[in-house]
């Protein structure tokens, strides 16, 4: 039996250091995040190979909703064959690249237009998605393309390269091999356009946490105490979460530095993985201090175990001792009334006082154990009979219908039944997104009531139209709610876009590039309406789908000449598996000669 628990509890410890070891992964989002706010481009840099001439450029406008990181060679100078503009994200220090999707247009009338990794070398090793002058973009492409869609990373590493290069349509070496001037078609030899880049990244750093310290590990502690240390996360992305478990309950899960905001996740790509903005996230090193009223909790020994989380979901158990607490001592004035030795009257009492005392003592220990087997009081005030009010700040309706982006905010109090305010209370926000099939889920907001028993929740810019409902339990473990409210949420849906050129004519393309804002996006897209006005009625011309991060491209050629300024706009209609109401885009506008 001793043999087989010695292997037992080695194998449990080897599995502890492999799932400590276990390269996690994170997304880093650059140029459009998902709901189609700009993103920053860390880690992005633009690059001229073998002299590309004047007019040829690697530039970025991903400040401005639907921008992209463009690289070209243009045909309004002489470019040398082979001369190119790239832009080539290289991996923060520490992490690798191991998946990802890039949001592109790749468009090729006379060069290559690619995107490569982990080598920028032209061939099927490294490049992952091309178009070429002489060759289709893919077998329903014209020769040179344009492409435009998301494709997967593919065979990745360190870099990523997105290039424009020259090709010429002469042979090696002849002068007709570069690419003239007008050459090419549209201003260019070759331009490729990076949208968006989720690129997901491999760490293999391990959290730790060193000089630990604070009154919650003195011995018989009472009162509110802490536990001070410092977690790091030495080559990693940066310390994200600390979680304190006190007998497998979380007394603490937070992140303990926001970094001035960046470390924060902004949702989760479509494998799952926490989607971040920045190249280091999170801080290696911060100070932590976790506070702990141990008066919640039974004197005596218990098992404190602290977490630190890294942005790559990497975890490491930092802590794992046995702390005690004294509060309530046995004998004390606080158990009965009753002084060490003697009776509340100071007589040391006969038969009957000693029972008396006796009974008072076991009566607080079973009531002391009673509470602790239902779990602490949720707030100052707890009660069973309590009353919880919600209302939106800017209606007294309980149906509220807003658009895209908009922060909506939520007002609301506890009391008992008396009035009384049931302050510092934990309130469970509960959300069923709008659409057909959708559960429940409880929501991260962690909110708590005020001093007074008030209470404000303001709700994330991307929130879907949803049904909430606000519930107040009055001890931590218990299952049946002692108050709750509920609202209702409408939300138009929200897209933006853009189109390339706004100068065109007759047998010119135009390309539209957008972003329907939101999640869940229905399997296999969300269909979307393009339309046009000169000036009259909108006119539907074109039905198009996303892709299943919102995402949508499309083009048109004008058939007829000009001159006439045309207006357009992008409608997403209502369905039932979209939890957004009809909402509809920008207007952009486009002169046609």
């Amino acid at each position: 039996m001793r043999n087989w628990l010695v292997v037992a509890v080695s194998l449990l410890l080897w599995l502890m250091l492999v799932s400590a070891a276990y390269a996690g992964e994170w997304t880093q989002v650059t140029c459009t995040q998902p709901n189609g706010q700009p993103a920053p481009i860390e880690g992005w840099s633009a690059e001229g190979i073998d002299g590309p001439g004047d007019d040829s450029s690697a530039y970025s406008t991903c400040e401005q909703p639907g921008g992209a990181l463009v690289a070209e060679s243009s045909n309004e100078w002489p470019q040398t064959r082979e001369s190119a503009w790239a832009w080539h994200f290289s991996a923060p220090s520490g992490s690798t690249i191991a998946d990802g999707t890039l949001s592109l247009d790749l468009y090729a009338p006379l060069g290559r237009s690619y995107v490569a990794t982990p080598n920028n070398i032209y061939d099927g090793a490294d490049v992952f998605r091309n178009c070429q002058f002489n060759e289709p973009c893919s077998s329903n492409d014209i020769n040179g393309g344009p492409f435009a869609g998301t494709v997967s990373i593919t065979h990745p590493g360190p870099n990523i390269y997105a290039e424009a290069q020259c090709e010429g349509a002469g042979q090696p070496g002849s002068p007709t091999a570069n690419c003239g001037v007008g050459e090419g078609a549209n201003g260019v030899n070759a331009q490729t356009m990076v949208y968006a880049a989720d690129i997901e990244l491999a760490n293999s750093s391990t959290p730790a946490g060193t000089a630990f310290g604070g009154t919650l590990l003195e011995a018989g502690t009472s009162g509110n105490a802490d536990l001070t240390f410092n977690a790091e996360d030495p080559g990693g992305p940066g310390v994200y979460r600390v979680t304190a478990m006190l007998d497998g309950t979380s007394v603490y899960h937070e992140t303990p530095e926001a970094n001035g905001g960046s470390c924060a996740s902004i949702g989760k790509d479509s494998s799952g993985v926490a989607e971040f903005l920045h190249a280091q996230p999170c801080k290696q090193a911060v100070a932590v201090d976790i506070p702990l009223d141990t008066t919640k909790f039974s004197d005596g020994s218990h098992t404190l175990k602290v977490e630190v989380e890294d942005v790559a979901g990497n975890k490491s158990v930092v802590l794992d001792r046995k702390v005690s607490f004294s509060n309530h001592p046995v004998g004390s004035k606080e158990v009965g009334g009753a002084s060490p030795g003697g009776s509340p009257g100071g007589s040391t009492g006969g038969s009957t006082g000693g029972s008396t005392g006796d009974s008072a003592i076991a009566t607080a220990i079973v009531s002391s154990s009673l509470a602790v087997m239902r779990g602490a009081p949720n707030g100052t005030n707890a009660s069973d009979a309590a009353e919880l009010t919600a209302r939106w700040a800017q209606t007294s309706n309980t149906v509220l219908t807003s658009r895209y982006g908009m922060p909506e905010r939520v007002t609301g109090r506890l009391t008992t039944s008396a009035g009384q305010p049931i302050s510092g209370a934990l309130i469970d926000v509960y959300a069923t997104p709008g659409y057909e099939g959708a559960q429940a889920r409880l929501s991260d907001a962690g909110l708590r009531t005020n001093p007074t028993g008030s209470w404000t929740l303001t709700l994330p810019r991307d929130v879907s139209s949803s049904a909430l409902r606000f519930v107040y339990y009055s001890h931590v473990e218990d299952t049946v709610a002692a108050a709750s409210a509920t609202l209702d949420l409408n939300v138009h849906a929200g897209l933006a876009f853009d189109i390339t050129p706004h100068i065109a004519s007759v047998g010119r393309k135009i390309y539209f590039n957008g972003m329907l804002h939101g999640a869940p996006i229905p399997p296999g897209g969300k269909q979307l309406v393009l339309e046009a006005s000169s000036g009259g009625e909108w006119v539907k011309f074109n039905t198009i789908t996303t892709n299943a991060k919102g995402r949508f491209h499309a083009s048109y050629r004008f058939k007829y000449p000009g001159p006439v300024t045309y207006h357009f706009r992008v409608v997403s209609p209502h369905e039932a598996d979209f939890p957004f109401l009809d909402g509809s885009s920008n207007r952009v506008s486009v002169r046609e000669h």
